[in-house]
């Protein structure tokens, strides 16, 4: 699967108050991403060759706050970099295991209204077997999770933003059924809709 650049359609960084940026795939479906949400993606991705990619976008676009960014790594040497720069500032580690280190991160704001504000990262341990972005958001089970943010851009697999301006759940994985449909309910929870077909197909994956 391959991953395009959004295209940028709306950008108020020249006028006097910059509300954010709005984003367009190859068939004009958009997503639009506030000036905060721009500012924390841009902090995380400054401290070393890394993405935030997964459901993060899906909150993005309803207007919600991240519960959590995911940061995932394109060597051992970028995670340590960053997992030391957190260590460093004396950001809060929350909890490990197998497969990430969470913290809860400072992120710097010039509004006083913003000022010692906290997000939650999980750095996500890298896989020999997802070692390219490519290879990574390929296992990702949905196809609206399959978007991340690198060096200032937005970059986006194929139907992913008509998917997430739809609701929609649209499984591109199915390795991991089980895990895919408790996914799913999590999903569902959050406003999202599976097809008849689509949970016709599933339901034939968790029976083989």
């Amino acid at each position: 699967m391959k991953f395009r650049k959004l295209c940028v359609v709306k950008e108020s960084i020249f006028s006097s108050v910059y509300d954010g940026v709005t984003l367009e795939d190859d068939k004009g479906y958009q997503i639009e991403i506030p000036k905060r949400q721009m500012e924390i993606l841009n902090f995380l991705t400054s401290k070393s060759n890394c993405y935030v990619a997964g459901g993060v976008f899906k909150d993005i676009l309803n207007g919600k706050t991240p519960r959590d960014y995911d940061l995932y790594f394109d060597s051992d040497t970028d995670y340590r970099v960053t997992l030391n720069s957190f260590i460093k500032n004396g950001d809060e580690a929350l909890y490990e295991n197998q497969n990430c280190i969470a913290f809860r991160v400072r992120v710097p704001n010039n509004d006083p209204e913003l000022m010692g504000s906290f997000i939650q990262v999980e750095l996500i341990k890298l896989k020999k077997e997802h070692n390219t972005i490519e290879k990574n958001l390929n296992h990702f089970d949905f196809s609206i999770c399959k978007i991340y943010y690198r060096w200032g851009c937005v970059y986006a697999a194929e139907g992913a933003l008509e998917d997430l301006q739809k609701k929609e759940i649209v499984i591109k994985n199915w390795s991991n059924p089980l895990g895919t449909i408790n996914r799913v309910v999590k999903y569902t929870n959050y406003g999202f809709k599976l097809s008849n077909f689509q949970f016709l197909k599933l339901w034939f994956h968790l029976s083989i």
